[in-house]
């Protein structure tokens, strides 16, 4: 398989996520990440060619990191299985190996990835939503794990006496679009004169999810975007925004009070602003009740171990075990605290959240300043938001996205040297 063919595939099936895969017992598999594995494949079996410092260095440190959470997983979640789900174990151990195999696989090897392709990329990835979105309003149905389902019964979100349905693309939920459009979001807002349609579309395909967390990262694309371009008058920006945004909800408060807007609008902020204060302010549905729960859950959890618990954790599985054991829960068949942060602190302790931290900060060291590069890394920030609202650390897109900006920075770096070479000559 040519090179070539070998990235267009990685790129082509990344934005699928949940829409298509298989079933192995009762975990779904998707093809981007079945793909991953076989991605990794390819790369065993190249030879070693690539060389710099500054990005060699950082794989291998993502590498030894990921090394480190298997066996401080393996051996705190061995010590305690009496107390943990078995099940999310075996398949968070086997998500974290394929993970590092596959940063394993791209150590010293030439994986580069051009400028055409990440753009390609960006664009395939709007096209399949907008695929998504024809079949989601004009025949009721999505695709999903290898199935189509009617999804109007599914996910809707409730406005006053209205039941209005949320896309949800190629993502298992609404929420999770925002993440999965945050690279293109960024990237064609940043080169918003040429690609205008492109932006329209992708902000468009953000709110109709009508999703609290995809309109916080429309609003963080656009700060982000500010602070781009001129970080020094960026607060005076924000103060500007603040001033225009009271506006708009004395505008909406006033003339607007009896439409579906306005209650979109205060249902949003009322969801918003309860989730922050865990409850303490603000209106709760069922979703963030449900959420607020396991917060404050997994938080007691963690307050209340024993000093080596806080430190090593309770082994990887223990918050699932720990929920599908309290009946107080309004779900109790929960495997990771709808926190990231929370559930590492839980299941793996201080030094599993280091572990974490370290590996974006590694990451972060990688990326350089350019368009693309900071779109990949708005995407990559937008999944650290997300954590605290989900956990997943380990499905497989998360991944391929350092993938991206180890590859792209690759291609940087090799374009560099070329140009360097020929000014010489």
């Amino acid at each position: 398989m040519k090179t070539s063919i070998k990235n267009k595939l990685l790129f082509f099936l990344y934005p699928f996520r949940d829409s298509v895969g298989v079933m192995a017992g009762s975990t779904p598999y998707r093809v981007g990440e079945i793909y991953t594995f076989i991605y990794g494949l390819l790369n065993i079996f190249r030879k070693k060619d690539y060389a710099n410092l500054r990005i060699n260095k950082r794989v291998r440190n993502i590498v030894i990191l990921l090394f480190l959470n298997l066996i401080l997983t393996s051996i705190i979640s061995v010590g305690n299985s009496d107390t943990i789900d078995t099940d999310f174990l075996t398949k968070y151990i086997i998500r974290n190996i394929l993970t590092l195999f596959l940063f394993v696989s791209i150590y010293r090897v030439y994986v580069a990835f051009d400028d055409d392709l990440m753009v390609k990329g960006f664009k395939w990835n709007i096209i399949l939503q907008l695929f998504a979105a024809v079949l989601f309003f004009a025949f009721s149905q999505r695709i999903y794990i290898n199935h189509l389902t009617s999804i109007w019964d599914m996910q809707t979100a409730s406005y006053g006496n209205m039941e209005i349905p949320r896309f949800q693309g190629t993502s298992s939920e609404a929420g999770y679009l925002g993440p999965l459009l945050a690279m293109p979001l960024f990237y064609f807002l940043s080169s918003f004169k040429e690609n205008k349609i492109w932006f329209l579309l992708t902000a468009a395909l953000l709110v109709v999810s009508v999703s609290t967390a995809n309109f916080f990262f429309l609003f963080l694309a656009f700060a982000f975007f500010i602070y781009k371009r001129n970080r020094h008058t960026f607060f005076k920006m924000v103060i500007y925004f603040l001033i225009a945004a009271f506006v708009l909800v004395l505008v909406d408060v006033y003339f607007l009070r009896d439409t579906i807007f306005y209650t979109i609008l205060e249902n949003n902020y009322n969801k918003f602003l309860a989730y922050i204060t865990l409850g303490g302010s603000g209106q709760l549905d069922w979703s963030a009740s449900d959420r607020v729960q396991h917060l404050s859950n997994a938080a007691n959890m963690f307050a209340d171990g024993s000093i080596l618990q806080v430190i090593l954790g309770h082994g990887t599985g223990a918050y699932s075990y720990a929920a599908s054991h309290n009946a107080r829960l309004l779900v109790q068949n929960v495997e990771e605290a709808y926190n990231l942060y929370l559930s590492t602190l839980t299941d793996r302790g201080l030094v599993g959240l280091f572990i974490l931290i370290a590996i974006y900060y590694n990451v972060y060291k990688i990326k350089t300043n350019n368009k693309i590069s900071d779109a990949i890394w708005f995407g990559l920030a937008i999944q650290l938001i997300h954590y605290m609202i989900v956990g997943n650390m380990w499905l497989y897109y998360v991944w391929q996205e350092v993938l991206f900006l180890i590859g792209y920075e690759i291609y940087l770096d090799r374009k560099k040297s070329n140009n360097i070479k020929m000014s010489k000559k």
